[in-house]
């Protein structure tokens, strides 16, 4: 038990030193995932909604930006927004 305790005030003063907002780990996942929204076709459904497809594939997306939520449950789970999510909110900034 004593080992601990340098251990995490190591840690503690790295998290303290820490200015971002989103922690490294789930910014490199958003990253990857604003990269992979490139090939996707966002369709406005109105209000918050949204049907996105990848590419040519036949697969739709619902994506529902005013519950934070769509139809594969990922947003929901990690609460790191996937790409279609991603292409959804740059359409509607667009």
């Amino acid at each position: 038990m004593t080992r601990l305790g340098p251990i995490i005030a190591t840690l503690n003063e790295k998290f303290g030193t820490y200015t971002r907002t989103i922690m490294p780990k789930p910014n490199k996942r958003l990253e990857r995932e604003v990269h992979s929204s490139g090939n996707c076709l966002p369709v406005w459904y109105g209000q918050e909604k949204f049907e996105v497809t990848q590419g040519f594939t036949i697969e739709k997306y619902v994506v529902d930006l005013k519950h934070h939520t769509y139809n594969c449950y990922f947003w929901n789970l990690v609460s790191i927004p996937y790409r279609y999510v991603v292409d959804a909110i740059n359409y509607k900034l667009e």
